[in-house]
Parts: structure tokens; sequence; C-alpha cells
């Protein structure tokens, strides 16, 4: 019992040390567009992820309600807060108002980090897929926004300071589309060579 509940806690406690460094080091993370949208919401969205999976195992009841089906719900509303904070004029909120940060640090671990945790592993195959392809091309879609715009798109980040963030979208685009790419390649010459293994075994064994 008390193992359980340790185990239960360690994904809890390991997402509020995770908030917690990246409110107290907010103010160096904010100082370039990179460290804040690549380094801080990113970790924010994983200490949701945490402590969703956390939640998931604590109250099972919560993964098989009838309004996430197919965790379509929940997996909705992560895109939607996600789209929400990519855009220029909310990071400018963020930064200059104190209810911007409040809304950052609540919104994107409960809504983003918690629903895709909640929603994730009761999706099909396809919606993944498809997941995956639209958080890609978004990528891509803003790199190519934040390297070509002539101007400022965030008044609180230079132009300079704008463009090196697009370039380390399109490179994380990059990685991202390589790492979930290779298992798919891998795979299936596994798959292939797997009935004739499995032959060769059985002709031995006999």
């Amino acid at each position: 019992m008390i193992s359980r509940i340790m185990t239960l806690h360690r994904p809890w406690m390991t997402a509020l040390l995770i908030v917690m460094l990246c409110f107290v080091f907010r103010g160096m993370l904010e100082r370039h567009p990179v460290t804040h949208i690549v380094v801080q919401l990113s970790a924010l969205v994983v200490a949701g992820w945490l402590a969703g999976q956390s939640l998931g195992g604590a109250l099972p009841a919560l993964r098989l309600t009838d309004w996430n089906a197919g965790g379509s719900v929940g997996i909705l509303v992560a895109l939607f807060a996600g789209a929400f904070w990519m855009l220029p004029r909310n990071i400018d909120w963020a930064l200059g108002q104190t209810s911007g940060e409040f809304a950052k640090f609540v919104s994107i671990p409960l809504l983003m980090g918690v629903s895709l945790a909640l929603s994730w592993s009761r999706a099909p195959a396809l919606a993944k897929c498809l997941i995956k392809a639209n958080a890609v091309s978004m990528l891509l879609s803003l790199s190519w926004v934040y390297t070509t715009a002539p101007e400022r798109l965030c008044n609180n980040y230079l132009l300079g300071q704008q463009q090196e963030l697009g370039s380390v979208l399109l490179w994380l685009a990059i990685v991202i589309s390589v790492i979930w790419s290779v298992p798919l390649f891998v795979s299936q010459p596994l798959a292939k060579h797997r009935p004739a293994n499995i032959q060769t075994a059985r002709g031995v064994s006999t």
C-alpha cells in the first residue's frame, strides 16, 4: 500500500518540481523566445503529462467516461490550447501581464499535459498519426512565419531573436519527424522476417 502511494506521488512531485523550476527561473527562460517557447512551454506540458499519468492511475474512472470516448475531447482541448499559446499576441500577454503569466502556468499543464495524458492511450492509431502530422506541420508553419516575417510578431522580442526561434522550430520539426518515422521503417522489416524465423525454429525443433 505504501509503495503504491509512493509510486502515484512520484509523478506529482516531479511535475510540481518542474513547474516550480519554470516559475523560479522564468526571468531567465523568458528572456529569449527559444527558451521561452521551446523550453519553458514544453516543460509545462511535460509537467501536466506526468500529473495526468498519476491521476489516471489513481482514478481510472476518468479514463473510461463516455465524454472522452477515444480520447477525442481531451486531445481537441490540448490542440486548441496549444494553438492558443502559439499566437504571438498571447505570448506578449503572458510576458506583459500577471494574468497572462498565471493563465500560462495553469492552462498549459492542465489543458495540454493532463488532457493528453488522460486521452492519448485511448486514441486510435490513425488519430495519433494525424495528430503527429498536424504537430509537425504546425511547427513548420510557425518556423516559416517567424523566419520570414519582416517585422516583429512579439513586441517583447527582437527581430533577430524571432528569426532564431523560426530556425529552432524548423530543426525541431525535422528531429521529431525522424524520431516518429524511424519505428515505421524498422518495424516493417522485422515483421517480414519474423515468419521465416518462426518457421526455421519450428523446423529445427522437429
